[in-house]
């Protein structure tokens, strides 16, 4: 299936509740991004406004799972976006993971290495338009979205 194909099913599926979303959600849901699309969803049983994965992803699945959660964006943030900035910043410092959540805003928890980590924090209002970027007292850096 094509990446447009697959980002256009995803935006029909959010867009239109009941019998089409029923439909198409398994064709699309991918085991990694379930409890996050919850999290997400707009059905109050679903919703989670405090949410933080258990797993850390690497930036092509974050990507994956987050277009998935998220496929209109969230204000100023888009996943695809922020997902190819995160694979660029691996590239250049090396292995990086990231926690998908939910702080009733976009939240991403990132840890790697301490130039990756850094080179985040300085770019991360400019290149991904994060609201919020701070280190965490357990080593690993906050980005929020508003």
């Amino acid at each position: 299936m094509s990446r447009n194909l697959y980002r256009s099913m995803i935006r029909v599926a959010h867009a239109n509740p009941g019998p089409v979303r029923d439909a198409l959600m398994p064709m699309i849901r991918s085991a990694k991004a379930k409890n996050v699309i919850d999290a997400y969803s707009d059905d109050y049983e679903l919703r989670d406004l405090n949410y933080r994965d258990r797993r850390w992803l690497s930036p092509r699945q974050w990507e994956k799972v987050m277009t998935e959660a998220t496929p209109f964006g969230y204000n100023a943030f888009d996943a695809m976006h922020v997902g190819r900035w995160f694979k660029d910043i691996q590239k250049r410092f090396g292995k990086i993971q990231i926690q998908p959540g939910r702080e009733y805003s976009v939240v991403a928890y990132v840890k790697g290495p301490p130039e990756a980590l850094a080179a985040l924090q300085t770019e991360a209002r400019d290149e991904a338009h994060a609201d919020e970027y701070d280190m965490e007292s357990d080593g690993t850096l906050r980005l929020w979205w508003d």
